[in-house]
């Protein structure tokens, strides 16, 4: 993994995503995974990691 983010919410982890090293085109990444708990999908912390703008 090349950065992983974390959600949290009143102590604990409701949302994760992390961005994977593709092996093919060379330099690449995937967003992928990405998890948020049922409870918590189409809330404010399911939209929030995925909009995050990453740099590397």
């Amino acid at each position: 993994m090349w950065v992983e983010l974390v959600a949290p919410w009143q102590g604990k982890i409701v949302g994760y995503a992390a961005l994977s090293k593709m092996r093919a085109p060379q330099g690449w990444a995937c967003l992928a995974p990405v998890a948020v708990l049922p409870e918590f999908q189409n809330a404010a912390a399911a939209p929030d990691n995925v909009d995050l703008p990453i740099c590397l």
